[in-house]
């Protein structure tokens, strides 16, 4: 099973998304250390997860050689994933193909693969060539998970939708 949970910056998706996993848990943690505010929110996040997750810090090359087998998984986040690609000047369409293809094995062994991302889409400026290439990919991915997700969920304000409901 795949969920994608959707949202803006601080909508509460990752923490929606810790609910829904439930037995064997597996934390892939993509935030790299950057800054103060970057080590407060993965502290903040760390110190919500209790003993019982298994924690995984993949900044990338997401790959699915970890032993996945029977387990619930969170990746949290796809965009922190695909930033970490592109500031390490990797082709985007080798980006979108190799986490793609990753999520998709990953899915196949586990129990459950619960994906956070952004939505950073609703902004309309002139952007730089690198944000360009990263709206076009954490694009790209995004539409193409959530064509093979069983769930995909939109938060907004600390509620999060399902809105695929009665779509497939």
């Amino acid at each position: 099973m795949i969920v994608l949970v959707s949202g803006g910056v601080r909508s509460n998706k990752s923490l929606f998304a810790e609910s829904l996993i439930n037995n064997n848990k597996v934390y892939i943690a993509t935030m790299k250390f950057s800054d103060k505010e970057t080590k407060k929110r993965i502290v903040a996040h760390q110190k919500r997860r209790d003993k019982s997750w298994s924690n995984y810090e993949v900044y990338n090359n997401l790959s699915y050689n970890i032993e996945y087998n029977n387990k619930e998984i969170l990746l949290d986040c796809l965009t922190n994933l695909v930033t970490n690609e592109l500031l390490e000047g990797k082709d985007k369409n080798y980006i979108i193909e190799s986490i793609y293809n990753a999520i998709v094995e990953i899915s196949k062994n586990t129990d459950k693969l619960v994906i956070v991302t952004n939505n950073v889409f609703e902004e309309v400026d002139d952007y730089s060539e690198l944000t360009e290439d990263f709206l076009e990919v954490l694009g790209k991915l995004s539409v193409s998970i959530s064509q093979i997700a069983d769930y995909v969920y939109v938060c907004e304000a600390g509620i999060c939708i399902n809105i695929l409901e009665g779509q497939k």
